[in-house]
């Protein structure tokens, strides 16, 4: 059984691999390159992608803060009106009890007039 040496280089192109000292030393021009559809399609459909999703992350956090903010203006509006239910209830209550007081004194003035005539007969 004889094992056959097999070279790396065997596998690809040498002139891929190895570097060209002309190409390094010299500038490239932007304006020669070229890029394939499928690529610029790909680019272009990740980038739109990406923008998109971003868009919609910023939308959906802009409606949970509209949502927090009118969450709490309706907390703060709940709270007015309970305290304004609980101040007419209060108002009601100490009206009612002057009204008691009121009709106690009419009771007791009608008492009196009625012992009065009372004790002239």
């Amino acid at each position: 059984m004889t094992l056959a040496i097999v070279r790396p280089e065997a596998f690809w192109r040498h002139e891929d691999v190895t570097p060209d000292t002309e190409r390094r030393t010299r500038a490239t021009d932007a304006s020669k390159l070229t890029f394939s559809l499928q690529l610029v399609i790909l680019i272009v459909g990740m980038s739109s992608g990406f923008w998109l999703a971003t868009y919609s992350l910023r939308s959906d956090v802009r409606d949970i803060l509209t949502r927090m903010s009118m969450q709490a203006e309706i907390d703060k509006t709940n709270a007015q009106l309970q305290e304004e239910r609980a101040s007419t209830l209060r108002e009601s209550v100490e009206a009612m009890k002057r009204r008691q007081e009121l009709q106690q004194y009419e009771i007791q003035g009608l008492k009196e007039m009625i012992l009065k005539q009372g004790a002239r007969k």
